[in-house]
Formats: C-alpha cells, structure tokens, sequence
C-alpha cells in the first residue's frame, strides 16, 4: 500500500522513468538518467531499509550502471587469481620473475655506478676542485698518460718541514717538468701563472742544472660548466707573451681533463703524449701522431667535404675529428675529388669522405687530422 504516487516533470532532455506502479498504473517510483552524470533514482518509504539497499547494490544496480562497480564490469572478477585461466597464471608468474630479474640487474648496475664514480672521480675532481685534491687529481691524471715518475712536492717538502713550494715534478724525461696547480673561481691572474716559473728557477738554482721547466695548470672558473666557461682566452694576452719568452706552458684543468680522456679512450702512446706537456705558451693538446689536414667545409647525410690543406689521405688511412670533448677516430673507406671516386687526395684538393649516420654528427669547422701512428717526435 502507498500513500502517494509521483510525477516526473517537464524536461524533455531526461524524462522520467517508472520503476514501480501500483494497481491504478501510477508511478510511485521514478528514475532518470543524467548522462555521464549518473541517474537519479525516486523511492517511496520502504519498511526493510537494509534488505532494500543490499538487493539494489548486489542485484540491481550492477546491471544498470556496471561502471560504479569496477569489479563487476565485464566480468572483471573472473581475472583474480581464484577463477584466472591456467595459462594466464603462469604468463603472469613469469611476468613476476621478469620483474624481480630486472630489479636485481637495476641494483647490480646502480652498485657498478656508484664503483665506477669512487674509482674514477679524480677525473670531476680535474674541473671543480682545488688544493690537494685537485693535485691528487692531476697526478693520477698523469700516470694515465704514461708519466711514471710523477712526485708529489708538498708531500717531500712536509716530510723535510719545509714550507711548500710548487706541487709536483715530472722527471721521467729531461727537462723535469715543474708543475704548479691551482683551482680558482674566475680568471688566472700574473702570480697564478708565473709561480711556475719562478718555482722551476728556483729548482734550477738548487740542483745546478738548467733542463727545468714550468708547467701552469689552471681550474679556471671552477664553478661553471666546463663547456661554459672562457676557454678560448683564460689568459691574458700578456700573459701569453711572456709564457712564450720564458719557456713556461700553460694549461687549463678543461684541456687536461680532455687530454686524459681522450688518451684512455683511443690509447694513446706515451710516446705521442709525453711531447704535448713540454710546450711553451697556451698549447692545445693535439697528441704528435695527429696532423692537421683541414676542417670540416659541409655536411651531408652520409659524407662530409674537407678542404685539404696540408698533407695527403688515402683510402685505408685513419682520420680523427675534434668535437668539443672528444675526438672521434675513424676509417677512410672511400675519397672523391671533384665529383671523382680517388684512392688518394692532397692539399689543395676538394675531398668528401664517408660519414655514417652512427658516428657522431658534424658540423661545418671542426678540424681533421690524419692519425699517422708510425710518426715520431
């Protein structure tokens, strides 16, 4: 029995939909759908509240709006593990064992990161620091250029209670080598880059010999990004001169770092290192067995064209180009000169060479030099 019966108003865009009637054929119960909204359901009073409710959330309701029960929808039950099809169970344990595998390689290989940067962090330690471990540094950089005779002064000259002088002495060749490193946050100034110097005199002075000579090397605007930094002009003009006139080199913790890893990366012969540290002046730090033939005049998908200047290539030769940190060496497996296929070109000559897209990209002016590992200094 109901004490009243309902009506569902006007609006067309969602009528009202009967959901009981009594015996006159009145709607005593309502329903309207609101689109992706939901619905609206209109009751009378109902006796067994509780009964009511669980019969609509377990029989009714899932029917007519599965997507409020995600479980329900599609028979999505039927994937938990009690009612899953066999095979699926076992592709799914073999997903699991997939995934511990590659959280325990993840683990092997973070582990072999954090060995790789305490083994060879010396190398960051060339561009941000300064005082003993940038002279740590720069030793360990050393011997991986071959130089074995590399001494650390400070450590001799506390051993003798003396007060430090320059930082290290290369003796492995004549001249000694006089090094003096430091780390400085802006632009080397005069004592910066003469303390070598004046330290290799007085070396000189000391032992009663003249085959000694000073070596200036510089973290120069240590807090920046290597690559942004000044590393076109670190020294005064000056500076340069009276490097030059007094036999001094100098060298910016940048070129060294570059140098060390571009020697460990190609492996370098000592003997083709050794020469680039006894220069005078802001040297570069081309190693002796590569010769510059020219730089890099166009770029094409597959070929880059060189104008030789100096030299002569030939099919089977080894070429390096300079990119900002590295140089990336490469074979000779082709020459055209002027539209013609050639085994060799020379100076002068219009060149395109070879340039596959798995080689590092180039660009118009960087410089190429022909490797030539039977040359000698």
């Amino acid at each position: 029995m109901y004490d009243c019966t309902l009506r569902g108003g006007y609006r067309q865009q969602a009528p009202w939909t009967p959901l009981v009637q009594n015996k006159f054929g009145q709607a005593v119960a309502l329903q309207r759908t609101c689109g992706s909204k939901g619905l609206v359901v209109v009751l009378p009073q109902i006796k067994d509240k509780t009964g009511f409710l669980k019969s609509l959330f377990t029989d009714v309701l899932p029917e007519i709006a599965p997507h409020l029960f995600p479980g329900i929808e599609q028979g999505r039950w039927t994937h938990l593990p009690d009612y899953e099809l066999p095979k699926v169970v076992q592709l799914h344990d073999q997903r699991s064992q997939l995934e511990a595998k590659f959280k325990t390689d993840l683990a092997v290989l973070e582990q072999k990161v954090v060995q790789a940067r305490k083994q060879d962090g010396w190398m960051h330690d060339l561009l941000t620091q300064t005082g003993d471990p940038l002279v740590e540094a720069v030793k360990i950089g050393l011997k991986y250029l071959g130089f074995n005779k590399v001494i650390d002064m400070d450590q001799v000259r506390d051993k003798e209670a003396k007060s430090r002088r320059e930082d290290l002495q290369i003796q492995d060749v004549s001249p000694t080598l006089v090094v003096d490193v430091k780390g400085i946050g802006s632009y080397p100034g005069d004592e910066d880059v003469m303390q070598a110097g004046k330290h290799a005199m007085l070396v000189m002075r000391e032992q009663k010999r003249t085959d000694v000579l000073g070596l200036s090397l510089i973290n120069h605007q240590r807090h920046i990004p290597p690559m942004e930094r000044d590393n076109a002009m670190p020294f005064r003009q000056e500076l340069l001169h009276v490097a030059l006139e007094s036999q001094l080199g100098l060298l910016t913790a940048w070129d060294f770092y570059r140098l060390v890893r571009n020697a460990r990366l190609h492996q370098w012969k000592f003997e083709h290192v050794q020469p680039v540290l006894y220069q005078h002046g802001r040297f570069e730090i081309i190693p002796t067995h590569y010769l510059y033939i020219g730089k890099v005049t166009k770029v094409w998908a597959d070929k880059f064209g060189i104008d030789i200047e100096f030299g002569t290539i030939a099919v089977g030769s080894k070429i390096a180009i300079e990119f900002p940190v590295l140089f990336e060496e490469a074979d000779v497996e082709g020459l055209m000169v002027n539209g013609n296929i050639v085994n060799a070109a020379n100076a002068g000559d219009k060149t395109g060479i070879p340039w596959s897209n798995n080689q590092p990209k180039l660009k118009v002016g960087l410089r190429v030099f022909y490797i030539d590992n039977e040359h000698h200094t």
